[in-house]
């Protein structure tokens, strides 16, 4: 009937969508794990005690004049060309 075949259809996208958030977390764990450690690299090669990540929105910056951007020397770490 109409009604179990909707169930069918919900728990099929349901299964889907999981399968899909494993696959991205599969592909993309290793990725983040090669981009922090060439941070942690470049950060204690540079002398740095803590690095912020400037794309997370809760960290307040008040004088951002004094900071150093290093994502052109973490890229060169990775082989990734501007």
């Amino acid at each position: 009937t109409t009604v179990i075949l909707a169930a069918q259809i919900q728990e099929a996208r349901i299964s889907a969508e999981k399968k899909a958030e494993e696959k991205y977390i599969e592909l993309t764990e290793p990725i983040k794990e090669k981009a922090l450690s060439a941070i942690q690299k470049v950060g204690r090669e540079k002398g740095f005690s803590v690095i912020i990540d400037s794309t997370n929105e809760s960290v307040f910056l008040l004088n951002d004049s004094i900071l150093t951007d290093l994502m052109d020397v973490v890229k060169e770490e990775l082989g990734i060309n501007n």
